[in-house]
């Protein structure tokens, strides 16, 4: 599904563009953001999930981009633990980062499909730790997140 069908679709969703990053604020973003990414990382597997990550790279012009086919912005990283049967996708924010127009898309659409979707914000860094390490937490946290 494309974004305008899912906007057709899904009218309550509303859109909007985010604010872009400067090209400085997006390197300490990615500082930041990666620190972050590898907390939670080190969390779920110490928990026993199973994860995988989609890993940006800076290219020779100093932009940052995810090698990817089909739509952009698919959430970070999906978590799946297989004793306790849950299955959880996140993108993980640090700071001031905010979710694009297309990671909202993809949490949204996931959400319809009946997947565990959201984002996890450094600020509930506890409540997410507990959730991926204590095997008897079965509700996964959910960070405010604009458009969400």
């Amino acid at each position: 599904m494309s974004l305008n069908e899912f906007k057709r679709r899904f009218p309550e969703w509303g859109g909007g563009k985010l604010p872009v990053q400067t090209s400085d604020a997006h390197r300490r973003a990615q500082a930041t953001g990666a620190e972050w990414e590898r907390q939670v990382h080190e969390w779920a597997t110490t928990g026993g999930w199973t994860w995988c990550h989609f890993r940006p790279m800076q290219d020779k012009d100093g932009g940052w981009r995810t090698a990817v086919s089909g739509a952009t912005g698919f959430p970070d990283t999906p978590f799946v633990h297989l004793d306790r049967k849950l299955f959880v996708v996140r993108e993980l924010k640090a700071g001031k980062a905010r979710p694009t127009e297309m990671q909202i898309f993809w949490i949204k659409a996931l959400r319809a499909a009946g997947v565990d979707a959201g984002v996890w914000h450094e600020r509930d860094a506890a409540e997410i730790a507990r959730f991926l390490i204590d095997p008897r937490s079965t509700s996964a946290p959910l960070s405010d997140a604009p458009g969400l």
